[in-house]
């Protein structure tokens, strides 16, 4: 029954993060496009996700600690490494099975974060040149000795009105 308990948490845990890549994948999407109601809209919806997630994650733990109890392990750590080493046939099986998929899911998840991280920077450094071009420097608008010079230099003229 325990086990049965910890794997529909590990279900939920999956489902969650699944919809957390569609969301990864609408804010790459929404990134590119550069629809910034759309990337509101999904940063909205991601920090929903999130919080469901943590208290999932509070439940997995839970279900881990009383199936560790049942198993009359103590619960050194409350992974599902550690659980694993004490279950064997079947359940083995499908715990392993689901903690791969929630690895894979959440590598896929990284991955897609790290090339949205990479198209915000590129967007940044973009705007800051665009600005940097747009903006005239400090030196534009100081005067200094040179130009003081060049100034006295052009009202000279190579025609001599005098002579």
């Amino acid at each position: 029954m325990l086990i049965q308990e910890l794997t529909r948490r590990l279900q939920d845990l999956i489902d969650l993060h699944q919809q957390l890549l569609f969301i990864a994948e609408k804010k790459k999407e929404s990134l590119i496009k550069q629809d910034i109601k759309i990337l509101q809209a999904a940063v909205k919806d991601e920090s929903k996700i999130v919080r469901r997630i943590q208290l999932s994650e509070e439940n997995r733990v839970k279900a881990v600690k009383a199936l560790l109890h049942s198993l009359q392990v103590s619960p050194v750590e409350d992974t599902l490494s550690y659980i694993l080493e004490h279950v064997n046939g079947e359940e083995k099986a499908v715990l392993t099975e689901l903690t791969h998929e929630l690895a894979d899911t959440l590598s896929i998840i990284k991955m897609i974060n790290d090339q949205n991280q990479q198209l915000i920077q590129d967007a940044l450094q973009y705007v800051h040149l665009s600005l940097d071009l747009l903006t005239p420097s400090a030196e534009d608008f100081q005067y200094n000795a040179k130009h003081q010079e060049l100034e006295k230099s052009s009202s000279y003229s190579t025609f001599d009105s005098k002579a």
